[in-house]
Protein backbone atom coordinates (compact mmCIF):
# COMPACT_ATOMS: atom_id res chain seq x y z
CA UNK A 1 0.00 0.00 0.00
CA UNK A 2 3.13 2.43 0.82
CA UNK A 3 3.83 2.17 -3.12
CA UNK A 4 0.02 3.43 -4.38
CA UNK A 5 0.22 6.56 -1.23
CA UNK A 6 3.11 7.67 -3.20
CA UNK A 7 2.32 7.82 -6.85
CA UNK A 8 1.52 10.88 -8.10
CA UNK A 9 -2.23 12.04 -8.57
CA UNK A 10 -3.81 10.60 -11.50
CA UNK A 11 -4.42 13.86 -13.50
CA UNK A 12 -1.13 14.63 -13.18
CA UNK A 13 0.06 11.14 -14.27
CA UNK A 14 -2.16 12.40 -17.44
CA UNK A 15 -0.52 15.49 -17.58
CA UNK A 16 2.86 13.52 -17.64
CA UNK A 17 1.91 11.49 -19.89
CA UNK A 18 0.61 13.58 -22.61
CA UNK A 19 4.02 15.87 -22.52
CA UNK A 20 5.54 12.41 -23.33
CA UNK A 21 3.50 12.24 -26.47
CA UNK A 22 4.09 15.34 -27.72
CA UNK A 23 7.19 14.61 -27.28
CA UNK A 24 7.51 11.65 -29.33
CA UNK A 25 5.27 12.94 -32.06
CA UNK A 26 7.71 15.66 -32.01
CA UNK A 27 11.04 13.41 -32.51
CA UNK A 28 9.26 11.21 -34.84
CA UNK A 29 8.64 14.19 -37.42
CA UNK A 30 11.97 14.96 -36.68
CA UNK A 31 12.75 11.88 -37.78
CA UNK A 32 10.92 11.91 -40.66
CA UNK A 33 12.28 15.35 -41.96
CA UNK A 34 15.61 14.72 -41.69
CA UNK A 35 14.76 11.19 -44.04
CA UNK A 36 13.21 13.32 -46.13
CA UNK A 37 16.02 15.93 -46.47
CA UNK A 38 18.49 12.81 -46.77
CA UNK A 39 16.48 11.01 -49.83
CA UNK A 40 15.95 14.77 -51.32
CA UNK A 41 19.71 15.40 -50.92
CA UNK A 42 20.76 12.09 -52.29
CA UNK A 43 18.48 12.11 -55.35
CA UNK A 44 19.72 15.35 -56.42
CA UNK A 45 23.17 14.97 -56.38
CA UNK A 46 22.48 11.45 -58.85
CA UNK A 47 20.57 13.61 -61.05
CA UNK A 48 23.74 16.30 -61.32
CA UNK A 49 26.29 13.51 -61.78
CA UNK A 50 23.96 11.90 -64.42
CA UNK A 51 24.26 15.24 -66.45
CA UNK A 52 27.53 16.28 -65.34
CA UNK A 53 29.58 12.92 -65.03
CA UNK A 54 32.79 14.26 -64.31
CA UNK A 55 31.74 16.19 -61.23
CA UNK A 56 31.93 12.24 -59.07
CA UNK A 57 35.85 13.20 -59.68
CA UNK A 58 35.69 16.88 -57.95
CA UNK A 59 36.46 17.74 -54.67
CA UNK A 60 33.77 18.87 -52.68
CA UNK A 61 35.23 22.19 -52.96
CA UNK A 62 36.11 22.12 -56.17
CA UNK A 63 32.10 21.14 -56.86
CA UNK A 64 30.84 24.25 -54.69
CA UNK A 65 33.16 26.66 -57.12
CA UNK A 66 32.14 25.26 -60.12
CA UNK A 67 28.31 25.37 -59.30
CA UNK A 68 28.95 29.02 -58.13
CA UNK A 69 31.10 29.94 -61.11
CA UNK A 70 28.07 28.37 -63.48
CA UNK A 71 25.38 30.48 -61.48
CA UNK A 72 27.33 33.70 -61.19
CA UNK A 73 27.91 33.18 -65.12
CA UNK A 74 23.89 32.96 -65.72
CA UNK A 75 23.07 35.51 -63.33
CA UNK A 76 25.70 38.57 -63.90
Amino acid sequence: MALIDELPPLDELEKIQAKNRAQMAENRQRVLDRKARSRRLYRRGAIIEKILPKSAALSDEEFQRFLLQLIQRRNP
